[in-house]
């Protein structure tokens, strides 16, 4: 699957921290995405956070990356399930319309 072309991150409004942590970020965000894209794509579907558990990625960097996947329609819900604390998580899936054995085998013939 081939990368995004770099975009502006959101950040606070009035923040020069938040603005210059997102600037930071422009040229990593498509590579840390495109991380977050496959390992959802191998693993999945997952919570945010057993998604930052299997990438060791904080979740600050991957909630973003997961939330832009999302905007781009990458990703998506596929509901909720009960987390060790009580709380309910959202459980996230890739979004492709062929089947992950398809996708794989293509990988696998490029």
């Amino acid at each position: 699957m081939s990368e995004m072309p770099p975009r502006k991150l959101p950040f606070v409004s009035g923040s020069v921290t938040s603005k210059n942590a997102a600037d930071s970020m422009i040229e990593q965000a498509g590579s840390l995405r495109e991380r977050v894209w496959q390992w959802l794509f191998h693993y999945g579907p997952a919570t945010d956070k057993e998604m930052q558990q299997g990438l060791e990625m904080d979740g600050s960097t991957q909630r973003p990356r997961r939330i832009e996947l999302f905007q781009d329609g990458r990703v998506v819900p596929v509901g909720k399930v009960q987390q060790p604390n009580g709380r309910s998580a959202v459980q996230w899936k890739t979004a492709e319309t062929k089947s992950k054995e398809t996708l794989l085998a293509e990988q696998g013939a490029g």
